[in-house]
């Protein structure tokens, strides 16, 4: 780990490093739905990273017709928009 990362970190307070820990268990690597309600109707995609600041990354997974390639958001959001999906 680098010293600016390091830094960075140790500014986190604990409360919020945990819950980043908790959602890259929950979250990062699966397979997703989500609906931006713009007419797009249901996508899929993969949770590619989870930022020590909380900023979610969300690739959109090839073959659907949508505007959208991949999106981003904030930790806090993501309990409501997105949903784990089983991927067999």
């Amino acid at each position: 780990m680098g010293k600016q990362a390091r830094r960075k970190r140790e500014r986190c307070t604990t409360v919020e490093w945990q819950a980043v820990k908790q959602a890259r268990q929950k979250w990062l690597g699966k397979t997703v739905q989500f609906d931006l309600g713009r007419g797009d109707g249901v996508q899929l995609g993969k949770v590619i990273s989870i930022s020590e600041g909380g900023d979610v990354a969300v690739e959109c997974l090839p073959g659907f017709n949508a505007r959208v390639l991949g999106l981003m958001m904030s930790l806090g959001y993501v309990d409501r928009a997105l949903s784990l999906v089983d991927v067999e």
